[in-house]
């Protein structure tokens, strides 16, 4: 199978990233998905990829958190960006940084007061991302 490019890449950095992606073999909607999560950090962070924190990585994910972002998204975005700084950009220091959110189990509501599972989830999301970069 062939991987053609998402797009003319317009930076070195963004080529590399597209060609590491491309030797994983990841099929073309993977690898839009790939250039959304890093776009949306680097449209989050407002300065160059090269300049961020690990406190940068834990506001992205409260923002994420606090914006109603879907446990599996949280955790794509995790993995996308974790996968760019160390293969791709090679700052192996970043992605311990980022949270995986855990999803939801039975007993989830009823350890908390009966709160539905969506809104368990949530909540031990951003209290483990609070927790963790705090």
């Amino acid at each position: 199978m062939s991987i053609q490019p998402v797009s003319q890449p317009s930076s070195p950095l963004r080529r590399r990233m597209l060609e590491d992606v491309a030797i994983r073999g990841l099929r073309e909607d993977t690898q839009r998905g790939y250039v959304q999560f890093v776009r949306s950090f680097a449209a989050f962070l407002s300065r160059p990829l090269d300049t961020a924190t690990p406190e940068d990585i834990r506001q992205f994910q409260v923002h994420h958190a606090e914006s109603g972002v879907q446990p599996p998204t949280i955790n794509w975005s995790v993995s996308v960006l974790r996968r760019f700084f160390t293969v791709t950009f090679d700052r192996p220091d970043l992605p311990s940084r980022f949270v995986q959110v855990r999803l939801p189990d039975a007993g989830c509501a009823a350890r908390r007061g009966g709160r539905g599972a969506k809104d368990c989830l949530f909540a031990e999301c951003r209290a483990r991302i609070l927790r963790l970069g705090g």
